[in-house]
């Protein structure tokens, strides 16, 4: 991307998304709270343990991660 290019939404909201994960993982939170933090916003899912993924799956829990990451993207798409 040239230096005078202006980002476009989606690049806008990679950043924004980028520095709100970077902020999180340096709140001086637990791994363990941070990844189920990540998981729920932005359906980071790859922090949290693969054991404790495997589980959520095997529960039928999994859904609840992408399913309120979504309503994340969808606020942040009418509020953009």
């Amino acid at each position: 991307m040239l230096l005078n290019t202006p980002l476009t939404k989606i690049d806008q909201l990679l950043v924004a998304k980028s520095q709100a994960i970077e902020k999180i993982q340096n709140s001086g939170l637990s791994p363990a709270a941070t990844a189920h933090i990540l998981a729920l916003i932005f359906v980071e899912r790859q922090y949290i343990e693969s054991e404790l993924r495997e589980a959520y799956a095997r529960a039928g829990l999994v859904h609840l991660l992408a399913i309120s990451g979504l309503h994340i993207g969808i606020i942040s798409f009418f509020m953009g």
